[in-house]
């Protein structure tokens, strides 16, 4: 590595260029903005799916990008199940200890 700073201290282009790739790799990924609805319960996730396959479809994100937007969503919706699930599940307890106790 200190060749090829010495290297780019010289002019060499390509050395300059490999020793700044070092130092700030290069984005993968750009910054994307969609305008998409409020989630606040499991059943706005269908009109944020709706609003992600838009934008794919008229070309304001790429396909990958909508993936990836995707598949946020999709925890999103994990986390709404679990949520929901614990909840009945701590109704049902509270059913059989009532049973029991009663």
């Amino acid at each position: 590595m200190r060749k090829c700073i010495a290297q780019a201290l010289g002019g060499d282009v390509r050395a300059l260029k490999l020793c700044l790739e070092r130092v700030t790799p290069v984005r993968r990924n750009s910054l994307v903005k969609v305008n998409l609805p409020a989630i606040e319960s499991a059943k706005d996730l269908g009109a944020v799916n709706q609003k992600i396959l838009a934008a794919v479809k008229n070309g304001k994100i790429t396909p990958f990008e909508g993936e990836s937007f995707v598949n946020i969503v999709e925890k999103y919706r994990r986390g709404f199940e679990t949520i929901e699930l614990r909840d009945r599940l701590d109704q049902l307890e509270r059913i059989e200890r009532k049973r029991d106790s009663g």
